[in-house]
């Protein structure tokens, strides 16, 4: 069994551990490629190892463990490349235990997706000798990952770092493209039917990777073999969702695989044994038969690109791999709790801030507890206090106890800094400010804007809204499917009689609201207008559903607007895919804007998520 043991005794006097220094592993197996992606690596890595031609994928990274000498090494794959600056990329040592597995996102050459398929990842060796998944998990579990939570549950887990600079290319053949889209979408949906029963969904379309399962099974016509890993996609999904797989784990074997390909799907399309020439003719005409299919019997909503549209898709990266606030919270809080000094809450915190920003209730409650382990200062504790009160308030269970012990401790609650839902808060026309009769804090809405179910899980920080100030929250259009940093105001209502029509002074890149449909041609023009001056425009691109009926007024003013402008424009099946499949979190450029205007803790949060959702260059 595993124990909770730290890193190497020689590193524990450093702070940070960089990848650089940790012994790598290349894994290879039938990649025709890999001998040149490993040259490739050598050049970068001289001391790399490679491991090559283990079958099973639990059995290859057992390999890579025994093939190093101490506690750590990094696994690439063999479709991966990597930016030599990520060698540079740093992990706090104090993170760094034999139950953490460290991941750095790698992008899809085919579909532009950030996701854990191909990542590099730094592993305790330990980790990777104890663990049984894939071909050496328990008959009776599902095993198609390294389910790092699982190894022993509520202490293991994984974490995922900012840094972006790796590069993964699945499909240089076609054997090889179908291989990757039909495994990740079996593995894809068996995850989101789990997550159906762990979290009592309505369906599996609502689990969190359900967007990602729609990015393998949309995108990817333009890229060389493409059209392979969106066939076997949604081969994989259909396969899967109307059980005609006996065993989902088949997947973990590739001359299963290699038998499906060779049997089933290659005579049709081609010669068996031969990488084409292809009848793409009857691939495409197939592809469309199983969107079909998915859209009307799996209630899914993928769409249809060409090669041009797929390569701007790609191109414009507008799809972020949005963390799992749950994971920053949990690895956080096992980090606090490891030992209890004031040092671990300190290394934990900036996982709380993540997970906070990101409306997740616990991590409210765990930012308190850094504040009361850091010291016992009088400006600690009522630091505390707010987060456990606004923990209270998204009903976490843990923060009414703290709150009492403050209280007997002589910390009261600061009137000025109230800690409530933003819903329950009053919510005013931006025209009826004058009608005012209340006291405290309100939120004022623009007159296009409507009040949306984020406003539940969200407590807005009245400190940033002291002397008089006002902030902003961004909202969601319905009409062109963007997040537009304007609509949402917050302030003390004294500052709103005085001043109504007062901007903000900073607009949190978080959504509270939604901008309704246009009424007239008239107001379509001022939201255009509107886009515009906020910056919604400045990049040239607006998404729209081809059959709105203020569609034109809108473009016309835009084109106005853009001298020499282009503006995109969608089909509603397509402009319904990217409402589904993009994330409705603001870009990257939103949450620095804001931090430049905000208090230096506030800031902090806030590019920490950025660089958590959007990535950084290493």
């Amino acid at each position: 069994m595993i124990k909770h043991t730290p890193i190497a005794q020689t590193r524990q006097d450093e702070e940070t551990c960089q990848l650089g220094d940790v012994p790598f592993v290349f894994l290879s197996y039938d990649e025709p490629w890999a001998d040149w992606n490993w040259r490739d690596l050598k050049s970068k890595v001289p001391t790399a190892m490679r491991v090559h031609g283990v079958k099973g994928l639990d059995a290859c990274h057992k390999a890579a463990a025994n093939a190093v000498e101490g506690q750590w090494l990094v696994t690439v794959d063999a479709d991966t490349r990597l930016d030599p600056r990520l060698l540079k990329a740093t992990v706090p040592t104090a993170l760094m235990h034999d139950l953490f597995r460290f991941d750095w996102l790698s992008r899809n050459q085919v579909n532009g997706l950030w996701s854990g398929n191909g990542s590099v990842k730094l592993w305790p060796t330990r980790l990777l000798q104890e663990m049984q998944t894939h071909e050496a998990a328990p008959d009776e579990k599902v095993s198609m990952d390294h389910d790092i939570g699982g190894v022993l549950p509520g202490r293991s887990g994984q974490i995922t770092r900012p840094e972006r600079g790796a590069y993964t290319d699945p499909a240089r053949t076609a054997l090889h493209g179908f291989r990757a889209g039909y495994r990740e979408a079996v593995f894809l949906y068996q995850l989101a039917i789990e997550e159906v029963d762990r979290l009592s969904l309505d369906g599996w379309q609502q689990a969190s990777v359900a967007r990602i399962l729609g990015v393998w099974c949309t995108l990817g016509r333009h890229a060389p073999n493409g059209h392979w890993v969106l066939y076997g996609a949604r081969l994989g999904l259909l396969h899967h969702a109307q059980r005609q797989l006996q065993d989902p784990r088949c997947v973990n074997d590739y001359g299963w695989l290699s038998e499906l390909w060779s049997h089933d799907v290659a005579p049709r399309y081609g010669l068996a044994g031969t990488d084409g020439p292809w009848r793409w003719d009857w691939l495409e005409d197939d592809l469309l038969k199983m969107g079909d299919c998915i859209r009307a019997d799996l209630n899914f909503p993928i769409a249809e690109f060409d090669t041009v549209q797929s390569q701007w898709l790609v191109d414009a990266d507008l799809l972020s791999a949005t963390p799992a606030a749950s994971r920053h919270d949990a690895i956080g809080y096992l980090t606090m709790m490891a030992a209890p000094d004031a040092h671990n809450a300190e290394v934990a915190r900036p996982l709380f801030d993540v997970a906070r920003t990101l409306d997740h209730p616990s991590a409210f409650h765990n930012t308190g507890l850094t504040y009361l382990r850091a010291c016992q200062a009088s400006a600690s504790r009522e630091m505390a206090d707010w987060y456990f009160r606004a923990a209270d308030a998204l009903g976490n269970p843990h923060a009414f106890g703290k709150i009492e012990h403050l209280r007997a401790d002589g910390v009261f609650e600061d009137k000025n800094r109230p800690a409530r839902r933003a819903c329950d808060y009053p919510t005013v026309p931006a025209d009826k400010i004058k009608s005012l009769d209340i006291d405290g804090y309100c939120f004022v809405f623009d007159k296009a804007v409507q009040p949306t179910t984020e406003m539940e899980k969200h407590v807005p920080d009245p400190n940033l809204c002291t002397d008089g100030r006002v902030i902003g929250y961004s909202c969601y259009c319905q009409l062109t499917s963007q997040i537009i940093h304007s609509g949402i105001r917050f302030g003390a209502v004294r500052t709103f009689l005085d001043a109504p029509d007062q901007m903000p002074y900073a607009v949190l890149p978080k959504h509270l609201g939604e901008r309704r449909q246009p009424k007239s041609r008239k107001e379509a023009a001022l939201f255009a207008e509107s886009d515009f001056n906020s910056g919604i425009l400045s990049e040239n691109v607006v998404i729209l559903a081809d059959d709105d009926t203020y569609r034109h007024a809108y473009l016309a003013a835009a084109e106005t607007l853009l001298v020499n402008g282009k503006i995109q424009t969608w089909p509603q099946g397509h402009a319904e895919w990217l409402r589904f499949l993009n994330p409705r979190i603001a870009r990257k450029q939103a949450f620095l804007e804001a931090a430049d205007k905000l208090d230096e803790d506030t800031a902090t949060a806030l590019i920490r998520t950025a660089d958590a959702v959007w990535g950084r260059l290493p």
